[in-house]
């Protein structure tokens, strides 16, 4: 390969990684409701939702590829949509990790947890070969899967604080 390529792909694989951040924080403040039941998937059966993402997303694949022979258009739509829920839920995935990083104001500006989770979870995708092939795979299914278990879940009480506190920062810890 020529440098050039290889610092081209790069790049591109860095741009498309800090794209999942900024959707995953966007995403979040839109559907603050789905995502903390996402969050709650995550913490009661994180488990479950990975393998259920993992089979979910396969069946989603093959059957897009299936109607994207038939209907290049149709299986567009079902791939996009089932890539968009998973990087949804792959943003519960990264809020949950990075409420587990302690911070100093996680306390003040509890959206940083999230924050801090895209970050790990982006720069831990670009680990080579685990990350591409095992980590990636793992954390697009967990999201998938909980997205799934959330519509599921029993309905989340009025909170008072905000969608990306940890149970960490409201216990004061």
């Amino acid at each position: 390969m020529i440098t050039g390529t290889v610092w081209g792909l790069t790049l591109i694989a860095v741009g498309v990684v800090a794209t999942f951040a900024a959707t995953q924080i966007f995403l979040a403040a839109l559907f603050p409701a789905r995502f903390e039941r996402m969050r709650d998937v995550l913490r009661d059966r994180p488990a479950r939702a990975t393998v259920l993402g993992f089979v979910a997303l396969f069946l989603a694949i093959a059957i897009a590829t299936v109607i994207g022979k038939a209907f290049a258009l149709g299986g567009a739509f079902l791939g996009g949509g089932a890539a968009f829920a998973a990087v949804f839920g792959m943003g519960a995935v990264a809020a949950e990790l990075g409420a587990r990083l302690p911070s100093t104001g996680a306390a003040a500006t509890p959206w940083r947890a999230l924050v801090r989770g895209s970050i790990v979870c982006s720069l831990v995708s670009l680990l080579p070969l685990a990350g591409w092939f095992v980590l990636f795979p793992l954390l697009l299914s967990a999201g998938f899967g909980a997205w799934l278990l959330s519509f599921a879940a029993a309905p989340i009480a009025a909170r008072t604080t905000p969608i990306t506190t940890s149970a960490a920062a409201e216990a004061g810890a």
